[in-house]
């Protein structure tokens, strides 16, 4: 009976452990998941920003980063524009053509971004 009983609860402690180890794996990706969407509002936030300006958006990411480093309230957001070049965590466009608009939006405000994770990557769907 003790053998029965020290078996049950090893069982048990491992079931315990491999919870608790998922459960952090699911975290760190949920905890990603929020970096990347928080950086590329960040992202979007500095354009409509630069867009708000020029009345029109940037032409290259180079010129992006070099008129956020010319503004104080925009420096922050230059290592995340940097991201944004080739081969970089996001990709970022804007300028995007599509049919159909709600009405009173104009294709030179809209921008599509996201993180180059290809699919069947941890944490994409």
């Amino acid at each position: 009976m003790t053998y029965l009983r020290r078996a049950v609860g090893l069982v048990c402690g491992l079931a315990v452990l491999s919870c608790l180890v998922a459960c952090g794996a699911a975290m760190k990706q949920v905890q990603e998941a929020a970096e990347a969407s928080d950086e590329l509002t960040k992202l979007s936030m500095s354009y409509h920003s630069y867009h708000e300006e020029k009345k029109a958006g940037p032409a290259s990411a180079e010129e992006w980063a070099a008129w956020a480093k010319a503004k104080p309230d925009q420096t922050s957001v230059v290592p995340l524009i940097d991201k944004c070049k080739g081969g970089g965590k996001y990709t970022f466009y804007w300028g995007v053509k599509f049919d159909k608009l709600p009405a009173g939006t104009t294709s030179d405000k809209v921008i599509l971004g996201y993180e180059n994770k290809l699919p069947g990557q941890p944490g994409v769907w």
